[in-house]
C-alpha cells in the first residue's frame, strides 16, 4: 500500500509539471521557418538532403529529418509530442545509468522522481519554452540533439560492450549531425572515458578509439561540407579562436551565475542537496566516488566547449535568450545536479560529512524548494495562465478566422493577402509579424500560401 501511495504521487506530479506541455500541442501550428519546408516537394526528397547540405548547413541529420513530410499540422503535432517523450526517455536512462554506477540496487521510483524534479527545473529555467516544444524546425535540432547527448552519456557512464559501442557509434553520428555545438564535448567525454578505462585495466579501450574515430570523422563532414562554408560566409563575425576561448569562459561563468544567483537558483540547489541525502540515505551505496573537484572540472570544460563553439561560429552569444538559452540552461542545471550529487556521494562515502539529518526534514525540504522553483517559474506560471483563460481556444479560433480570409481573397482574386496576427498566446506567438524585418520569411509565406490554397498571391501584409 505504501509503494501504491508513492508511486499515485509520482503520477500526480508527472501531471502537473510535465503533463500541462502536453496539452499544448493540438493547438501548434507552423512558425518561421517551417513555412520555407512545408512547400519541399517529398518527391525530391533525397535532392532536398542534398540541397541542405550542399547549400544551407552541413548538418546531415538535420537535413534528413527536415527533409521528411512532417509538416501538415497532425504530423507535426505528432513529430513534435515524440520529441519530447524521446527527450524525457533520455534523461530517464541517464538517471537509470548514473544510479546503476553509484547504488548497489535502486528503487526506480527514486529514478522516477529524479528525473521528474530535473526535467521540471530545466524547463522552469527555459528562455524560449516554445522553441524548443512547439516549433519542430527548433525541436528536430535542439531537443533531438539534447536527448542523444543523454543517451550517449547514459551509455558512457557504464562499461562499453560491443553491442553498445554500435548503438553509440550511430547515437554519435546522428548527434554531431544534428548540431555541432556537441563536437568538442563528445570529443572530450570520449577522452575522459578512455583515460578512466586505461586507469583502471592500464591498457587503452579499442572500442573507445574507434568511437573517436567516428566523431572525428561525423564532425569533418559537418565542417568541411560546402553548406557549413556558405553558413560562415553569412557570419563575418565568427571564426575568432582567441576570443572564442575568452568567451566561452567569461560566458560560462556569466551564464551559470545567473542561474544560480537568483531566487530560483536558491530553490533549485536546494532541490538537488535535498534530493541527493535522501537517494544516499535510501539506496546502499557502492564504496566508490569521484572527486567533487575532479566532476567539477570535467563539468565546466564541457560547458566551456559548447560555448566556444557558440562563439567561434556566429561571433555572439546572447545570454539567456531563445533556443541557443535552452540548450545552455539545459547543460548548466545537468551539470549542477551531476556536481551536487557526485559532492555529496564523496563526502559521505568519506566520513566527511554524516547524513543524519531526518528523512522528513530532507523530504520536506525538497517539496517545499520545488514548490517555490515551480511557483516563481515564469514557463509554469504561464502555461497555467494560458491554460485557465482559454487563450488556445481563442487562439484557435482566431486561426479559423483567418482561413476564411485567405480564401475569400482566393475568390476576390487578391494579389496582396492582408492577414491580421492572431489572437495573443504567449507561449504559441504568431512570429508572421518578422516578415518586416526578415525578407525571406515573407518569401516562404507567399510560397506557402499559394501553395496550399492554390492562390497567386504577390505581397503580404500583416496588421496588428
Amino acid at each position: 500500500m505504501k509503494h501504491f501511495a508513492h508511486y499515485c504521487f509520482l503520477l500526480v506530479l508527472t501531471i502537473v509539471c510535465i503533463g500541462c506541455f502536453f496539452f499544448v500541442y493540438p493547438f501548434v501550428t507552423l512558425s518561421l521557418d517551417d513555412y520555407c519546408r512545408a512547400t519541399w516537394d517529398v518527391n525530391n526528397y533525397v535532392f532536398n538532403v542534398k540541397e541542405w547540405y550542399f547549400h544551407h548547413n552541413g548538418r546531415y541529420t538535420n537535413a534528413i529529418l527536415t527533409s521528411l513530410p512532417i509538416y501538415e499540422k497532425p504530423i507535426m503535432q505528432f513529430s513534435l509530442i515524440t520529441l519530447f517523450v524521446i527527450n524525457i526517455t533520455a534523461l530517464f536512462y541517464f538517471i537509470t545509468s548514473l544510479f546503476l554506477v553509484a547504488f548497489n540496487h535502486i528503487d526506480f521510483k527514486f529514478v522516477f522522481l529524479t528525473s521528474i524534479l530535473i526535467l521540471s527545473s530545466i524547463i522552469s529555467f527555459m528562455p524560449d519554452i516554445q522553441s524548443y516544444l512547439y516549433w519542430i524546425a527548433g525541436a528536430t535540432v535542439y531537443s533531438f540533439s539534447a536527448s542523444l547527448i543523454l543517451f550517449i552519456s547514459g551509455l558512457l557512464i557504464r562499461a562499453v560492450s560491443f553491442k553498445k559501442t554500435l548503438i553509440l557509434a550511430l547515437l554519435i553520428i546522428l548527434l554531431i549531425g544534428s548540431s555541432e555545438l556537441y563536437i568538442i564535448a563528445v570529443s572530450f567525454g570520449l577522452m575522459v572515458k578512455q583515460i578512466a578505462v586505461f586507469l583502471s585495466s592500464k591498457k587503452l579501450s579499442y572500442k573507445v578509439l574507434f568511437l573517436q574515430l567516428i566523431a572525428v570523422i561525423s564532425s569533418l563532414a559537418v565542417y568541411l561540407s560546402p553548406g557549413t562554408s556558405n553558413r560562415h560566409g553569412l557570419m563575418k563575425s565568427g571564426g575568432k579562436f582567441l576570443a572564442s576561448i575568452y568567451h566561452s569562459v567569461t560566458e560560462s561563468l556569466s551564464f551559470s551565475f545567473q542561474i544560480l544567483f537568483s531566487l530560483e537558483g536558491f530553490f533549485l540547489i536546494a532541490i538537488f542537496m535535498a534530493l541527493s541525502l535522501i537517494l544516499h540515505r535510501e539506496n546502499p551505496s557502492r564504496k566508490i566516488s569521484l572527486s567533487g573537484i575532479l566532476v567539477f572540472s570535467i563539468s565546466a570544460i564541457i560547458l566551456m566547449t559548447v560555448v566556444f563553439i557558440l562563439y567561434y561560429a556566429a561571433g555572439f552569444f546572447v545570454e539567456r535568450d531563445g533556443r541557443v538559452g535552452n540548450v545552455i540552461t539545459l547543460i548548466v542545471i545537468l551539470l549542477l545536479f551531476l556536481n551536487i550529487f557526485t559532492q555529496m556521494r564523496y563526502l559521505i562515502c568519506k566520513n566527511i560529512v554524516v547524513n543524519a539529518i531526518p528523512l522528513t526534514y530532507l523530504y520536506l525540504t525538497l517539496a517545499l524548494a520545488f514548490v517555490g522553483c515551480i511557483y516563481n517559474s515564469t514557463n509554469y506560471r504561464l502555461i497555467y495562465t494560458e491554460i485557465s483563460q482559454n487563450n488556445f481556444l481563442e487562439r484557435e479560433k482566431s486561426i479559423e478566422k483567418r482561413d476564411l480570409l485567405i480564401r475569400q481573397a482566393v475568390i476576390n482574386n487578391d494579389e496582396v493577402l492582408t492577414l491580421s496576427l492572431l489572437k495573443e498566446s504567449k507561449l504559441l506567438p504568431d512570429n508572421n509579424y518578422l516578415i518586416t524585418e526578415e525578407l525571406w520569411l515573407e518569401g516562404c509565406l507567399l510560397e506557402y500560401y499559394n501553395k496550399v490554397y492554390q492562390a497567386d498571391f504577390k505581397q503580404i501584409k500583416i496588421t496588428k
